[in-house]
């Protein structure tokens, strides 16, 4: 493990230096760590921890271990402390980097050449884990570890008041988690596990959604630096993100069918469930919030039930799911609700596999249903979003990985590949299934083209991303699962006796830390506080299971050093419960929890917040003023020619049931291809004919566009602004009436 960080580190400080971070240097590190360092470490680590226990003995390896990690901790540290006094952190942990190193190969070239570490008569700094010293040795090792993890943590977490209330509730968690032994029967405690599941699922439920920036007393909320976000930016993005799943399925439910005459950026298969969900629903921004929390909801609930089916103890599994559902989602900017793919509709699938994964271990007379269940869910995910699929092959890649891992030695590769071939096979017939459904339902095969575009505009367009701030918390992040890996593949290499006793926890680490691994890549040119909660719950699963691993007797953990495992592990869930107190108290009104409670104020009851976010109240009122002259002037439900600002747009053409003339469903998306949108709207543009009438805003003809992923109001962006200049070069507009709030019918009149 010494090894990878070192390596991350070297490698990390030697590009920051050469050239500013830029999201494809961010990818080309993200890479290198996954495809070179993490092998190259484990398999490196494994050769030269063998040619010292050969010549030296274990107790010397120990030693050597124990001086490493000291060692990479300390240049860790002393980095961020030069960091903090505005010096630069790279310099410094290149050089003392390089120094670890050139340390480090001494020291094992002395011990693989017969001489001691410690001079005769001197006192060890490590051995085995069963040495007194060696285990004190590790606390000092697990306690610099806990420092090193702190300097990448935000001043917020610092306050004086803070620390001391979560080093109280830490206290307090462990204390009944080595005390509390209740000689309860077994229904009480599946009934507690009901009811946590429950109080999750309606904490994570918004019932407020969009809504909740309307009011007259809506929240503030401040990012990590300080910078604050107005009501009216999080209302703007709520109602952007969202619009990107309205837009296409106005465009399908409407008879325009998916890779034939609309496309998303957010997948294909996700929308024709939100197709079959929004047969039931009327479609709008509230039902689609209602729907995304619920399910996110489920997805935290879900985490809970891998945690105790893996066999975490209640006592570490519910301040995890806590910390979670407080830290996460609570104290996070926004909700599930405003930003749909961030939530179970993107991550739902690959935490199915990771519970699937595990149940083939802990149901193994159903070992080949549960397989056969992981990898249809992967072959539903390679159909549903290139993103879902990503993260739910990583998962499932990594639960086979393990699987095959603890395997005899001759058959481990084959293992591995069949299980592979299986799940390559059943994404090539689910997609072999959507092709001819398309072919047959819409009379054309699908182009896959406009979406892989979009894909090629977020992994190389730098003005969507945000890069990295250094020591962002996203590091020790991704650090925890590659490190999680790593012991986990010496788990296996060693064939220790835990892996039989505990084989559905370490194939829930697998499967967790493979998706903790393949969700980092969201991150990566999307270096936001909100990404980094998005890749939050991966995190914490996998320290309460590594946590439980290290509390079972079986492991052989020496006493001191798994106290201080479990209070370090506790403190750190007690301070991430707490730390968006302030975020938490604003946000709870917005919960379901809250709405159904008799002490909550002036909250509607729970049935009363369902009826009217299901019944989608207008998020721009502009836009009931904006259906209204759509009826005046044109029969109900017929396309109608639309060109006003983004948001409105595809608030109007959903609230009154109609798609644009334009193939323009959601400005902002269609902006991001030009090479694709812009030959469809002037073929468009082309054919329209004098006499048609045009929905729009004359005060936003003349400014200027609107720029990407920014909010100015009344600003049409690039392609609205296409599509409006070749009209008006064709066509005379004249105005047939006016409303309130800027908006105009004009007809198109031909020019003479």
């Amino acid at each position: 493990m010494s090894l990878l960080v070192a390596g991350f580190a070297l490698l990390s400080a030697a590009m920051a230096l050469s050239s500013p971070l830029s999201n494809s240097r961010e990818w080309v590190l993200f890479v290198l760590t996954l495809v070179v360092l993490t092998p190259g470490a484990i398999a490196g680590g494994r050769v030269f921890a063998q040619k010292v226990e050969a010549a030296a003995g274990r107790g010397a390896l120990a030693e050597l271990a124990t001086l490493a990690a000291v060692g990479i901790l300390g240049v860790l540290i002393a980095a961020r402390f030069s960091y903090a006094l505005g010096h630069p952190s790279s310099a410094v942990m290149l050089a003392l980097g390089l120094a670890w190193t050139l340390g480090l190969a001494w020291v094992a070239h002395r011990l693989i050449c017969g001489k001691r570490l410690i001079p005769a008569g001197g006192t060890a700094v490590g051995g085995t884990l069963d040495d007194p010293r060696a285990a004190m040795a590790w606390v000092v090792v697990a306690g610099l570890a806990l420092v090193s993890l702190l300097a990448f943590f935000p001043p917020r977490f610092f306050h004086v008041g803070q620390l001391a209330v979560s080093l109280v509730l830490a206290g307090v968690l462990l204390v009944l988690h080595l005390r509390w032994r209740p000689a309860a029967p077994r229904w009480a405690g599946l009934l507690l596990d009901v009811t946590v599941t429950v109080l999750v699922i309606m904490v994570v439920t918004d019932v407020s959604g969009y809504q909740e920036y309307l009011r007259p007393n809506a929240r503030t909320f401040l990012v990590d630096d300080g910078s604050p976000l107005l009501p009216g930016v999080l209302a703007a993005a709520s109602r952007t993100h969202e619009g990107f799943f309205l837009a296409p399925l106005n465009d399908m439910l409407h008879g325009r069918p998916l890779l034939v005459d609309t496309t998303s950026q957010y997948g294909v298969g996700i929308f024709y469930f939100l197709a079959a969900y929004f047969h039931l629903a009327p479609l709008g921004y509230g039902a689609l919030a209602l729907l995304s929390g619920f399910l996110t909801g489920l997805q935290f609930a879900l985490a809970y039930g891998v945690l105790r089916l893996a066999g975490v103890a209640r006592t570490l599994a519910m301040p995890a799911v806590i910390a979670a559902v407080a830290g996460l989602v609570m104290g996070s900017v926004g909700s599930p609700d405003d930003f749909p793919s961030t939530g179970a509709l993107r991550y739902g699938i690959p935490w199915l596999v990771v519970a699937t994964a595990l149940l083939t271990a802990r149901r193994p007379h159903r070992r080949r249903a549960m397989w056969a269940t992981a990898i249809a869910l992967v072959a539903c995910a390679s159909a549903w979003s290139f993103e879902t699929f990503a993260y739910a092959g990583a998962t499932y890649t990594a639960a086979v990985a393990f699987e095959a891992g603890a395997r005899e030695r001759g058959h481990r590769l084959r293992t591995f590949a069949t299980a592979i071939g299986a799940v390559l096979a059943a994404c090539v017939v689910a997609h072999l299934i959507l092709g001819v459904s398309t072919r047959v339902f819409a009379g054309a095969w699908p182009d896959w083209s406009t979406y892989v575009a979009y894909l090629n505009v977020y992994g190389a367009d730098s003005t969507l991303y945000l890069t990295s701030v250094p020591w962002t918390p996203g590091l020790p992040m991704v650090l925890v699962h590659l490190a999680s890996l790593a012991c986990l593949a010496g788990l296996v290499a060693r064939d220790h006796e835990i892996l039989l006793a505990r084989r559905p926890a370490l194939i829930a680490i697998a499967a967790t830390s493979g998706l903790g691994l393949a969700s980092f890549s969201y991150w990566v040119g999307q270096s936001h506080q909100l990404v980094l909660l998005v890749m939050g719950l991966p995190v914490v699963v996998v320290a309460a299971l590594w946590l439980s691993l290290a509390d079972d007797p079986r492991a052989r953990v020496p006493s001191v050093l798994k106290l201080v495992a479990l209070a370090a592990g506790l403190w750190l869930a007690a301070t991430l419960a707490i730390s968006g107190w302030q975020d938490t108290q604003g946000k709870w009104r917005r919960t379901a929890l809250a709405h159904t409670l008799p002490w909550t104020g002036d909250e509607r009851s729970l049935p009363d917040a369902l009826t009217r976010l299901w019944h989608n109240p207008p998020s721009d009122r502009r836009s009931l003023v904006a259906q209204r002259l759509l009826d005046r002037h044109m029969p109900p439900g017929t396309p109608a020619l639309v060109i006003m600002e983004p948001q409105l747009t595809v608030e109007t053409l959903v609230r009154s049931d109609r798609v644009n003339v334009l193939p323009i469903g959601h400005p902002e998306q269609e902006n991001l291809v030009p090479d694709h949108a812009d030959p469809r709207v002037i073929a468009t543009v082309d054919a329209l004919r004098p006499g048609t009438l045009m929905l729009t805003q004359p005060a936003a003809w003349n400014t200027p566009v609107k720029p990407p992923t920014v909010y100015f109001p009344s600003r049409l962006v690039r392609v609205q602004r296409l599509a409006l200049d070749r009209i008006r070069s064709r066509f005379g507009l004249e105005v047939v009436d006016r409303a309130p709030g800027g908006l105009a019918i004009v007809r198109l009149r031909a020019r003479r």
